[in-house]
């Protein structure tokens, strides 16, 4: 009897790796996307806090808070923008999402905030998450 030698893979060999496959990736995509919103994260607490330490180094020398030494309107990157409120003897850096950059559907943390005093806050569904 005459033994038929067959190369390749199955129909079913191949549903089960594709099936283990999608599985795979039905894990690792929604993990990677909030990996990489959490790195633009970083960007915007860069941007805050670079112009924080600009204006104190600002009340240093002049005595009072000056807007005009903030030194970026947006991160470097170019996922947030950043707003500044600036009094004689406070300050108040807001950095918000800008709209169409991808960073704007990260519901988490909608903006983050910085003042003179070091206080932190942020708003969106989970601000908890937003300085760590």
């Amino acid at each position: 009897m005459k033994t038929l030698n067959s190369q390749g893979f199955t129909l079913v060999e191949i549903l089960i790796v594709l099936v283990l496959f999608s599985v795979l990736m039905s894990l690792a995509v929604p993990n990677y996307q909030q990996f990489v919103q959490r790195a633009r994260r970083d960007d915007a607490q860069h941007l805050l806090l670079m112009n924080a330490q600009r204006l104190q180094r600002c009340f240093t020398l002049e005595g009072i808070y000056n807007g005009s030494c903030v030194t970026r309107s947006a991160s470097s990157n170019g996922y947030y923008s950043l707003s500044a409120v600036s009094t004689a003897n406070t300050f108040s850096l807001s950095a918000v999402p800008v709209a169409g950059r991808g960073q704007d559907s990260d519901s988490e943390c909608t903006s983050l905030t910085y003042d003179h005093v070091g206080w932190r806050s942020a708003t969106g569904t989970d601000p908890e998450k937003c300085w760590q």
